[in-house]
């Protein structure tokens, strides 16, 4: 990504990686100002990978599946990443062996208005 980006509303996931494929963003800052299923989802065997940006979520989005998801081997890392702004929703989902890393992020590095989880298997860092 280069330039403005901004997220709108959107019926399923803002950013999806699947089937070995991967999203890499470095450096872009972007803004979320419309509500999804997702903001990250990596699953099954994708990679969501944040490095050195800012997000900006405007206004009071609602993620009805999560903010962040890793399942059955997914991973979304986050190194130097900031969130600014409110949602309501399960702030990450990790299950089936996925690893949600935000590397020493915390429970509450994600927006949400519900602590995350993570079962079978899944990693939150």
């Amino acid at each position: 990504m280069s330039g403005n980006v901004s997220f709108g509303a959107c019926a399923a996931n803002h950013l999806r990686a699947t089937q070995y494929g991967s999203i890499l963003i470095s450096g872009v800052n972007y803004t979320i100002n419309g509500s999804a299923v997702r903001h990250h989802s990596a699953s099954p065997a994708g990679y969501i990978n944040l490095v050195n940006l800012t997000v900006t979520l405007t206004g009071t989005l609602a993620f009805s599946g999560g903010f962040a998801f890793a399942d059955r081997l997914g991973f979304i890392t986050n190194t130097n990443v900031t969130y600014s702004g409110s949602a309501t929703g399960a702030r990450y989902t990790a299950n089936s062996n996925a690893v949600i890393n935000t590397n020493g992020g915390g429970a509450n590095f994600f927006p949400g208005s519900v602590a995350g989880s993570a079962a079978t298997g899944g990693q939150y860092l």
